[in-house]
């Protein structure tokens, strides 16, 4: 759980809910899911199970810098289609995409080392 984050009318972004913040226009309720490739021989899978995945064509760690691969998002099990993906979350917070009717789409490896895809899935807040 990464806790709450709400942003104010001047653009500012606190770690508050909405309720505990004054002119506040949005806010969102954080929670992280992830899948950790430690190994090159780890084989990618879709888990049937998991809320939200991003599944990678290869295991990233087998790619250089520059190099391209496909991901499938998947929500509920299902493909997630025309998904909010953040494709560098590391170097590039503005790198925003959408995957395609299939939950499907292209990434570049951006980094030799740590690359971390995101994807967001927004709820309706009381």
């Amino acid at each position: 759980d990464y806790g709450y984050w709400t942003k104010t009318k001047d653009g500012k972004t606190i770690h508050k809910p909405i309720t505990e913040v004054p002119g506040a226009v949005k806010s969102t309720h954080a929670i992280k899911y992830d899948v950790h490739y430690w190994n090159a021989q780890a084989k990618p899978f879709v888990d049937k199970n998991a809320f939200i995945q991003i599944v990678p064509s290869v295991n990233p760690l087998t790619l250089r810098k520059g190099d391209t691969y496909e991901i499938q998002v998947f929500k509920d099990g299902k493909p997630y289609a025309n998904a909010p993906l953040i494709k560098d979350l590391v170097n590039d917070l503005t790198g925003e995409a959408k995957a395609d009717e299939n939950g499907k789409a292209t990434v570049a490896v951006t980094a030799d080392g740590l690359n971390v895809v995101g994807v967001e899935v927004a709820f309706p807040t009381q």
